[in-house]
């Protein structure tokens, strides 16, 4: 079965992808509105139901952490998911307010982009971030760290920002 995100790379070659919407900042939600409109707050949740599909439909249970952004299937908004605890978690206007400072390099890929190959990236162990849940509500999480979460929050709340994973490659010396 195709992917959700395989617009995103459909008639380009394997090694080649198309930045479209993925090199765009994300537009913030409007809260006031989202809090006030039940046709706007509506609207949003049929966005978070639709990534919420997407990540039930392609989350394996034995694979790696995986997340999701709206921007990744093709929505401008700044919405991100990933499965925390067995359940899919969602995060309305998400941002990393702290970095820790011990790192690790790691070897991932993008659903979005498909990459033939996986690329070293470097992850801060623990961030700490805030977000509105699904009722609206300001959510501040410290110190969360890469088993909880951190390594796919910081990819998907990067595709937020307009970065993608190959912007953020650790590239290799040539011997």
């Amino acid at each position: 079965m195709p992917r959700i995100t395989d617009y995103l790379v459909q008639g380009n070659n394997a090694d080649e992808f198309d930045r479209g919407i993925l090199s765009r900042k994300a537009t913030p939600v409007n809260m006031r509105l989202f809090r006030s409109s039940p046709f706007f707050r509506q609207l949003i949740m049929d966005v978070v139901n639709y990534m919420d599909s997407h990540l039930s439909m392609t989350y394996d249970d034995n694979a790696a952490p995986m997340g999701v952004s709206a921007v990744t299937l093709g929505i401008p908004w700044n919405i991100i998911g990933y499965k925390h605890k067995g359940r899919n978690k969602f995060c309305i206007n998400p941002k990393i307010t702290k970095y820790s400072t011990d790192n690790t390099e790691t070897s991932t890929n993008c659903g979005a982009l498909r990459l033939n190959q996986d690329i070293k990236v470097l992850r801060s162990n623990n961030i700490d971030f805030e977000y509105f849940d699904l009722r609206g509500q300001r959510v501040v999480e410290k110190h969360v760290g890469r088993y909880e979460g951190a390594f796919v929050i910081q990819h998907e709340v990067e595709h937020g920002l307009g970065v993608c994973i190959t912007d953020k490659e650790i590239k290799q010396e040539k011997a």
